[in-house]
Parts: structure tokens; C-alpha cells; sequence
């Protein structure tokens, strides 16, 4: 079995989706972006195996990033999802929130750069590029 290289990224804000996902295509990344939560499910659970990461808003129209997370777990229980929040938001707080959430990260938008190539590399590896 190969290892999975592509990341997914959800945000309501194409713009957001955009820069993201050109960060990590210009550093050897695969990325798929969904301004649709309700999309990005629906591909990830066609595909899950492509997938070695899911990177999150957590507030979006539809579906919020915890349901799509949930969901996304009980297709693929093994994926590190990232979720992404605009608001100040901690760890132990939100595990105390959500108890049952099994999140990998969460990181305040916007995120620099170097913070977002650490955190995938973290869960996807060095592209050929490094």
C-alpha cells in the first residue's frame, strides 16, 4: 500500500482555500480545496484513502468543521484533521468542549506560511522539493 501524499483543505472563503492550497503545491504538495463542506465529505469518503490530511475551518455554512471532522473520522477513523478557527482558541479547552473529538491540531487563522509547511510535513512528510 502506498502512503497517502494529498492534503485536503475545507474553508467557506475561496480565497483562504487558494492560498493554502498554492503554499502547498509550490512546496511538492497535492492539495484538493472545497469551499463546500458537504462536498469535501462526499469526495473524502469516495477517496479517503488518497487523503493524509484534512486541514479545516471550523465555522461554514451547512456542515461546521467539527461535523465534517466526525464524519470524516468515521470513514477513515486513522486521518489527522486539522481544524482552523479564526477565534483564539486552545487544546485542553476545546478537548474539555469536545471530549470526544478526536482533532490533531487546531491553529488560529490566519496561519503563517512556515507554520502551515511545519504542520504538514508533520503529518504527510517532506515532499522531493526538500
Amino acid at each position: 500500500m502506498t502512503i497517502p501524499k494529498k492534503v485536503m483543505i475545507i474553508d467557506d472563503e475561496p480565497d483562504v482555500v487558494a492560498a493554502i492550497q498554492n503554499s502547498l503545491k509550490n512546496n511538492g504538495y497535492k492539495a484538493n480545496g472545497f469551499t463546500d463542506s458537504r462536498k469535501a465529505l462526499e469526495e473524502f469518503r469516495n477517496n479517503s484513502q488518497e487523503y493524509a490530511l484534512i486541514i479545516s475551518d471550523i465555522r461554514m455554512p451547512g456542515m461546521s468543521g467539527f461535523d465534517l471532522a466526525r464524519r470524516a473520522k468515521g470513514t477513515r477513523p486513522d486521518v489527522p484533521i486539522v481544524l482552523m478557527s479564526a477565534f483564539e482558541i486552545n487544546k485542553p479547552e476545546f478537548s474539555s468542549l469536545f471530549p470526544s473529538m478526536s482533532v490533531s491540531e487546531l491553529v488560529t487563522k490566519p496561519m503563517t506560511k512556515a507554520l502551515l509547511l511545519a504542520m504538514v510535513r508533520k503529518y504527510v512528510g517532506i515532499t522531493e522539493l526538500h
